[in-house]
């Protein structure tokens, strides 16, 4: 018995198979190519939304946020010196840590330039220095300041 010589409702399962292997393989190539062609593409930086900046403190200066957790004038004080504090101690701590974090990128950028060619060092100097911008430029608001956290708590009113 030949396949294609069939008639009647054979010859179109038959022909429906084919059809469908046919689509099959074919969605499956294109998926495998556009993988292949975006294999060099740098991935798409994350978005994060606006409301995420400036982690819990701008969540808790938050007016909205605030009057959701139905602070008291007290509490909102009290938090916002929590808060300042912690801000104090934290840049405390940075100033403390910063010299030696430097030192140690310093040192490491010495041994990398000691095993890169000056074409290769300049290159890696190139992409860095795109890449801090770009940082700089993901940080800015859309009116293009730099983030900055404001105190926005008030007594709530009457």
């Amino acid at each position: 018995m030949n396949l294609f010589n069939s008639t009647g409702s054979r010859a179109r399962w038959v022909g429906t198979a084919l059809l469908l292997t046919t689509f099959v393989a074919g969605a499956l190539a294109g998926a495998a190519s556009e993988r292949v062609m975006r294999a060099d593409d740098p991935p798409a930086p994350r978005q994060r939304g606006p409301e995420l900046r400036g982690g819990s403190r701008r969540l808790l200066l938050d007016e909205k946020f605030a009057k959701e957790l139905q602070l008291t004038a007290e509490q909102r004080t009290q938090l916002e010196a929590i808060m300042d504090r912690r801000d104090q101690q934290a840049k405390k701590v940075w100033r403390e840590a910063e010299p030696r974090l430097q030192a140690v990128g310093e040192q490491t950028r010495a041994e990398i330039q000691k095993v890169l060619t000056p074409e290769q060092t300049q290159k890696l100097e190139t992409e860095i220095a795109r890449r801090r911008e770009a940082w700089k430029d993901r940080r800015k608001c859309p009116t293009g300041d730099s983030v900055k956290v404001e105190k926005k708590i008030q007594a709530p009113r009457s």
